[in-house]
């Protein structure tokens, strides 16, 4: 197989003859097909650019904003606040996501209040940011964060979810406004800042991902399959990615390097199907030394 970039180099295990000892040993006709994906990069220089930056204003006032839940006063907001900016603080760290020193968290008032609601009021959810993540999207700056009010008489004190209500951040809902003890802001239409570039992988990485990025590859040849008496093995997909995996585990191109995916489907030979850790198998690039592609019986069925 003569994939752009490189060439692909498979070797298969030697057959053992069978006899008393080992014929026990032989692998069972298993009909299954599996699929392993994965990169590795080539010498390409890569290079990334920056956004514009944008601002927007937060409107304070000496005296503390009033805030209140079905119409009941809140019992210490700025706790409330706090606590959600550091579990906020954390996940950020966690993922590497990139803040502004303005991020924050704040309270959702919505301009169109509900029916016997008071103009003070706020929802049960907080917003933090802005925040981006690896390919995230500037237009979509928040991560949200549930409340959970108390049931008591009296002020509302609110508990906070220790992880947002989703993974990616999101616009800020319409017709709502942030607020603060120290004061009130419209929501940022964007975050401001760049999308950060995922950590770079290990040089000459080699190592089986579940998650590329773009996802969409370049289709193999249908002739681009080998095959013995055991296994038969197809390259399904291969091409240039910018990045792989997910949240804190995402990488991105090593220094001066290209990652080059590729997508190989396993299936029975002629006689059987050996267990994919039994396989000898390794790749090459542009004449490069032979280096193994480790296997294990994990895969996608079909």
């Amino acid at each position: 197989m003569q994939p752009s970039g490189g060439a692909w180099e498979f070797t298969e295990s030697p057959a053992v003859e069978p006899n008393q000892e080992s014929e026990e040993l032989s692998y069972p006709p298993v009909r299954t097909r599996r699929r392993h994906r994965y990169v590795m990069p080539a010498l390409v220089a890569v290079a990334a650019v920056a956004v514009g930056s944008w601002w927007f204003l937060v409107r304070t006032t000496s005296t503390p904003v009033k805030i209140t839940y079905a119409g009941a006063a809140v019992s210490d907001p700025q706790g409330t606040l706090a606590t959600a900016e550091t579990s906020f603080a954390t996940l950020v760290d966690s993922r590497h996501g990139r803040t502004k020193t303005s991020s924050r968290c704040y309270f959702e008032r919505p301009t169109t209040q509900r029916a016997n609601g008071r103009s003070s009021d706020v929802t049960n959810t907080v917003l933090c940011g802005p925040v981006l993540f690896f390919d995230g999207d500037v237009t979509r700056p928040y991560l949200t964060y549930r409340l959970a009010a108390s049931a008591s008489a009296g002020p509302v004190s609110f508990t906070v979810s220790n992880q947002p209500t989703h993974s990616d951040p999101a616009a800020a809902p319409a017709a709502t406004t942030l607020v603060r003890p120290d004061g009130t802001s419209a929501p940022v239409a964007t975050a401001g800042m760049s999308v950060p570039i995922p950590p770079s992988a290990a040089a000459d990485v080699l190592q089986a991902v579940d998650v590329v990025r773009p996802a969409h590859l370049t289709s193999a040849s249908f002739g681009a399959v080998i095959g013995a008496n055991t296994i038969k093995i197809r390259l399904d997909d291969y091409g240039p990615v910018r990045d792989y995996g997910e949240g804190a585990s995402e990488r991105s191109a090593p220094p001066r390097e290209e990652l080059i995916a590729f997508q190989l489907e396993f299936d029975g030979g002629e006689n059987s199907l050996a267990p994919l850790s039994a396989v000898d198998l390794g790749v090459s690039v542009v004449n490069g030394p032979t280096r193994p592609l480790k296997l294990s019986q994990s895969g996608t069925a079909e």
